[in-house]
């Protein structure tokens, strides 16, 4: 069963990808079409993901692989027709040449083999073209985001990250017991997971960036009314690779508290920055809002800003780049983000946050204080996304007091 209505109910079941071999394949003359700044560390990369992992046991999560619900779909009696809708969306080929490859792979190939080729790209078979590596797929959050219990599917901008996403919304909605249907979209569409936050039963903001445009949240507006939402509101955060996502300037982590990024969010006079505007979509009218908090406030919602950075613009600027404001909430006040974070850190820590480190956390934590925890992102990091970017929450639950 999925379900989601709120990004800081309690968190019970989530999808990640452990990264793999995809990284071996990223070289500094294919890491920037690739989306990637430096060429990592794999081993390192895996050890700090494993933590994030291990923290989430903790913390009575179930944490799903999706290499594992893919296997099980390629193991299927579906598996042949589940690839060959993913070469036809992301090859040229005729019908009749997909299957005529499909039937060779399946046949010279076991399904752990083909998943490997669906994320590395490689392949041995004589006259199966090759991809390029998806190294990107460790960030599950793209995916798209579960509403209710509908998923809104994600369209990557980047043609890097196509693939990825059709075999994992692939993946997903073929598995009956999460019961998790579609909200079918057409056309030009382009939205990833990481511009859209629920917030609440009423309330969904999508970022307007370089990868979602305004085009095509409005065309799912309908399906978000129908599904019982109020308030979807638009958050212009304008198209730069340091803020691709909402996710990367603004995080809600508790009833009243929420991590930002202030130049973005409110705005900045030291950097000539105004804040990204905001409008309100209702059934029967648009309001226009100078910022998201204010817009939040209008309908209730009243979050105290915690600032990624502090409040010194240099500092600001070098966290977001690193995640700063790119928190996961496990349950309300009780969230994860990176240890290079110092000076997020500190604000969090002078707004009651008990600072501990991912390593340390062995059993759950006690609802009655607020924690962040520290997790050793060195490696990850390098691939512009933080622990919301890694996780794809399938399941939450409403907080019991």
């Amino acid at each position: 069963m999925a379900g989601i209505s709120s990004e800081i109910d309690e968190l019970k079941v989530v999808v990640v990808r452990r990264p793999g071999k995809e990284f071996e394949l990223v070289t500094p003359s294919n890491m920037e079409e690739l989306l990637f700044d430096d060429i990592v560390d794999l081993p390192k990369m895996q050890e700090e993901h494993d933590t994030l992992v291990n923290v989430l046991k903790t913390q009575n999560v179930e944490v799903i692989n999706i290499d594992n619900l893919i296997l099980e779909v390629l193991k299927s009696r579906n598996g042949k027709a589940f690839l060959a809708d993913i070469l036809k969306k992301v090859t040229s080929q005729s019908d009749v040449s997909v299957n005529s490859m499909v039937k060779k792979i399946f046949e010279n190939s076991t399904a752990e083999q083909i998943l490997s080729y669906l994320i590395t790209g490689e392949i041995e078979i004589e006259g199966i073209n090759g991809f390029k590596p998806a190294p990107n797929f460790i960030f599950t959050r793209d995916i798209g985001c579960i509403a209710g219990n509908l998923l809104i599917p994600a369209r990557a901008f980047k043609k890097s990250r196509l693939r990825e996403m059709i075999v994992a919304q692939g993946a997903l909605c073929q598995q009956k017991s999460f019961s998790l249907e579609k909200i079918p979209v057409t056309g030009d569409f382009s939205i990833e997971g990481g511009d859209i936050a629920v917030l609440s039963k009423d309330i969904i903001p999508f970022g307007i960036s370089e990868r979602t445009n305004i085009f095509s949240v409005k065309s799912i507006m309908p399906a978000l009314f129908d599904l019982g939402f109020k308030n979807i509101l638009t958050v212009n955060i304008g198209k730069s690779r340091s803020c691709m996502h909402l996710d990367t300037v603004f995080t809600m982590i508790n009833h009243n508290e929420c991590l930002i990024y202030e130049p973005i969010i409110l705005g900045s006079k030291a950097l000539g920055i105004a804040p990204a505007q905001v409008s309100i979509f209702l059934k029967d009218r648009t309001i226009v809002k100078d910022n998201l908090l204010e817009a939040l406030s209008y309908l209730g919602l009243n979050l105290n800003p915690i600032l990624c950075g502090g409040t010194n613009p240099i500092f600001q600027q070098r966290e977001q780049w690193t995640d700063g404001a790119n928190a996961l909430a496990i349950r309300p006040g009780h969230i994860i983000i990176y240890a290079r974070n110092y000076k997020t850190i500190a604000e969090l820590r002078n707004a009651g946050y008990e600072v501990i480190r991912a390593e340390d956390v062995h059993e759950l934590l006690p609802t009655d204080k607020k924690f962040v925890i520290i997790l050793r992102g060195y490696e990850l990091s390098r691939g512009r996304g933080g622990s919301h970017c890694l996780t794809f929450p399938l399941l939450r639950l409403l907080e019991i007091k």
